[in-house]
């Protein structure tokens, strides 16, 4: 199987025509895309678990403020999972792209606090990924555009205009998206 194009470091939207389901209206980053499949992380997917939660139930340092933030669903696969997405280079973290780190290590977690609350890191519950070549064919399908992927968009646009916000960075607007594809 051959791997027509790289889409780690960008985002992915998702288009008008993928609907129901867990990717309606996803804006997802990139980390992962090679000849054995895909990984990512929904940005705009708000869970109703509170950071503040998860470090009383872990026996960890808390402040208040942490019951501010809110933990984001990645994706459908191993939502059981935590990620922390972060601008910063914290303890054992991996650079997924240029100014994008993933951490999973719990006993960094604390580390991580202040970047948190102040939205230059993101907590995500599981991730989304792909098999080998399945979203080549997605892609193919008019199921995702792909944008270059831009921390100001990740980290400071609210969740829920992310996918517009993201879409505009192209240089137009969501409405303008058909949900039926075409071929030049």
């Amino acid at each position: 199987m051959t791997q027509p194009f790289d889409l780690r470091g960008q985002f992915l939207i998702s288009m008008p025509g993928l609907t129901g389901g867990f990717f309606e209206r996803s804006v997802i980053v990139m980390c992962e895309h090679d000849r054995n499949g895909a990984l990512g992380f929904a940005l705009n997917k708000p869970s109703d678990f509170s950071l503040l939660t998860l470090f009383r139930d872990m026996d960890l340092a808390v402040t208040d403020a942490l019951g501010d933030v809110f933990a984001l669903l990645g994706g459908p696969v191993e939502t059981q999972r935590g990620f922390i997405l972060s601008r910063h280079a914290l303890g054992q973290c991996s650079e997924a792209t240029d100014g994008l780190y993933i951490n999973t290590h719990t006993s960094d977690l604390v580390a991580y606090t202040p970047h948190l609350i102040s939205g230059e890191a993101l907590f995500v519950l599981g991730y989304s990924g792909w098999d080998a070549d399945q979203l080549a064919q997605e892609v193919r399908d008019n199921s995702w555009l792909a944008a270059p992927y831009r921390a100001d968009l990740a980290f400071s646009t609210p969740r829920d205009s992310l996918l517009e916000r993201t879409v505009a960075s192209l240089g137009f607007s969501w409405n303008q998206l058909s949900a039926t594809p075409g071929h030049a």
